[in-house]
Parts: structure tokens; C-alpha cells; sequence
């Protein structure tokens, strides 16, 4: 995620390396009327959103990283209760044929309490 943030910066610094003196006074004057009405923080924050966005979008693959196949996109995983000395079973969406298919269609499809 750094190595990003790093690119961008790098790409944001090379442009501005580039052009000519009358489009740097242009950058520059409207930097400083950033900074006249105190916007960089606004800026700031912006960016911290951002990188907060895609560490919120990176951790799963983390912690899913054993698992292969249409397993890393179930959000939900479901134990079977057992009465008896039985070991409880994990019970997944079936990911194939038909019911599969409706699974992974259902899944994408937001549900609103009011329409049932």
C-alpha cells in the first residue's frame, strides 16, 4: 500500500518537474491559495481515507489467504449443532450447478426488508 502512495507521490512530483517556469507559477499560486484558506488538511484527510479504504479492502486477503476457490468471496461460514458426541461440521454455499449459481447471483443482489 505504501509502494502506491509512493508511486502516485513520485508521479504527482515528476509532473510538476516537467512542465515550464509559467506552468509552475500556475501550480504554485494555486497551492498557495490552498494554503490561504487552509485546505491541506482537507487534502490530508482525503489521502488517509484513501489508504484507510484499501487497507480495509487488503486485510481479507490476509486472513483468507489458505483458501481457494469461490470460498474467499462467502462472508459467512455455518456450524452444524450436534447433541451427541458427533464433531459439529462446517456447512458452506453449495459453489456449483444450479444452486451454486443462484448462490453466487444472490449474493450481489442488496436485500430490502420492505419489498418482502
Amino acid at each position: 500500500m505504501l509502494a502506491v502512495l509512493a508511486v502516485g507521490f513520485g508521479l504527482a512530483n515528476g509532473s510538476i518537474a516537467v512542465v515550464d517556469d509559467s506552468q509552475k507559477e500556475t501550480y504554485n499560486s494555486k497551492i498557495q491559495a490552498i494554503k490561504a484558506t487552509d485546505l491541506q488538511w482537507l487534502y490530508l484527510a482525503l489521502v488517509v481515507l484513501g489508504r484507510t479504504i484499501g487497507l480495509l479492502n487488503f486485510v481479507p486477503v490476509v486472513y483468507k489467504n489458505g483458501m481457494a476457490g469461490n470460498i474467499r468471496s462467502n462472508p459467512f461460514f455455518f456450524e452444524t449443532v450436534s447433541n451427541d458426541d458427533e464433531a459439529p461440521t462446517m456447512v458452506l454455499y453449495k459453489q456449483d450447478g444450479p444452486h451454486g449459481m443462484y448462490n453466487r447471483t444472490n449474493r450481489s443482489v442488496p436485500t430490502d426488508p420492505s419489498s418482502t
